[in-house]
């Protein structure tokens, strides 16, 4: 007699996120569950490293990381999607090397040919709010916004530069939290804003060092004319500032650096056009990417990934 196939009327997904910290990594799993969690098709239990979920999961989703969360396949009783946030072009392997049954890769260029990688898009934080493309006046004196913790190649003075290329006047406002696992502090502060104040006085600056939550985050974003990032470096992974700045609905631009990648294809980078030209173009890019990587999209490729990692499962829905 055939072993019967498990038909859960609603698939168990117990999900694993590093601890608690000011940490990208960290916040990027909570976009991920905030995307998922209503998914009409699962029975959604989370938790934050070291404590596991409670009771039985057909599939466990654990938001891997060699350094925040570095535990390997042994460690999960059921089948495993890891999300991988650390990643180059097509090869979402560079920093996991763990046998896990299924990767969901939040890049949506990923193309690699084992069919345990399943792209998605990029999570975006609630509130996703329409776009909304500033004023002439807004352009004639644009408030600039830029945030991230303070890593090396983020070119904060670089953006100063260009922004004076193009414009007589401008605001920059910097957002510069202090970050758990970064140890850049008042004195690199302080540093920027010489370096910054040093260029010109037709460019009025603004730095905030307030951590805040991602909805305060996106209202942040929403008040700046253009949200720009204009990074130099070379590291695993794609950055994850446009996920705020999408979601706050207002135009964009991002460097020709690989780390924005998923980008490029809705607005082109500083470099092959210019700041006014990225704001133009977020007319059309900004409500793609806020289509593309919508929570059901998230949610469809998630069940994509599980139904590699354990294929007996019976899911109850079209993918």
């Amino acid at each position: 007699m055939a072993k019967q196939r498990h038909n859960p009327t609603r698939l168990r997904i117990g999900m694993l996120n590093p601890p608690a910290a000011k940490c990208s990594i960290y916040e990027a799993g909570i976009l991920m569950r905030d995307a998922i969690q209503d998914c009409p098709s699962i029975k959604f239990k989370y938790s934050e490293y070291p404590a596991m979920p409670e009771g039985g999961v057909d599939v466990w989703l654990a938001v891997y990381h060699h350094h925040s969360l570095p535990l390997g396949r042994h460690r999960f009783d059921s089948p495993v999607v890891a999300y991988i946030l650390e990643m180059r072009p097509n090869d979402p392997f560079v920093m996991c090397r763990e046998p896990f049954e299924a990767i969901l890769c939040p890049d949506p260029t990923m193309q690699h040919p084992s069919p345990r990688v399943v792209p998605c898009g990029r999570p975006l934080p609630h509130p996703v709010v329409p776009y909304t493309h500033p004023s002439q006046s807004e352009i004639e004196h644009p408030v600039v916004g830029m945030f991230g913790f303070m890593t090396q190649g983020k070119q904060w003075d670089g953006l100063a530069r260009a922004i004076l290329d193009e414009f007589d006047t401008a605001t920059l406002r910097l957002r510069l939290p202090i970050a758990t696992y970064v140890p850049a502090g008042q004195d690199y502060i302080e540093l920027i804003r010489r370096n910054i104040t040093s260029l010109s006085s037709r460019l009025e600056l603004e730095i905030e060092q307030q951590y805040c939550s991602q909805a305060e985050l996106v209202e942040w974003c929403r008040g700046n004319t253009l949200n720009a990032f204009l990074y130099d470096r070379d590291m695993p992974g794609l950055s994850a500032v446009p996920d705020q700045a999408v979601a706050a609905g207002r135009p964009i631009a991002v460097s020709t650096n690989e780390t924005f990648r998923h980008v490029h294809p809705y607005v082109h980078p500083y470099g092959q056009q210019t700041l006014r030209g990225c704001i133009e173009q977020s007319q059309i890019g900004v409500p793609l990417m806020q289509r593309d990587w919508a929570d059901k999209e998230i949610q469809r490729a998630l069940l994509r990934a599980v139904k590699i990692a354990s294929p007996t499962l019976m899911l109850n829905t079209k993918i």
